[in-house]
């Protein structure tokens, strides 16, 4: 079984970017959720995706994901406080995101 301990990141910014460059090596989370493939095969643990969240965003932010998966980049913007934009070409990964988002707000489905 090979592990990747490499994850491409692309960061857009709307206007001209006047922050430091960023470059860093954030190893993976080693809590019981690294593996968990509840919502999608390909999930990234929500430690991991948090920890980028927070490192390249501010609260009020908007979060995009053009991949949404299994939904865990929109959980973890919503929780941050960050505002999220989400898409897939796949219907079930959409339906998937907008169940777990809601289910946020105490809906039940």
């Amino acid at each position: 079984k090979v592990q990747s301990k490499i994850r491409f990141v692309l960061w857009f910014v709307k206007g001209k970017y006047s922050g430091d460059i960023i470059s860093d090596y954030i190893d993976r989370p080693t809590s019981d959720s690294t593996t968990d493939k509840t919502y999608h095969e390909w999930a990234a643990p929500e430690e991991l995706v948090s920890e980028l969240i927070q490192r390249f965003t501010d609260p009020g932010d908007v979060v995009a994901d053009f991949t949404v998966g299994g939904g865990t980049t929109a959980v973890c913007s919503v929780l941050l406080g960050r505002r999220f934009i989400g898409a897939d070409k796949d219907e079930k990964a959409v339906k998937t995101t907008m169940s777990r988002v809601r289910r946020l707000f105490g809906y039940t489905r």
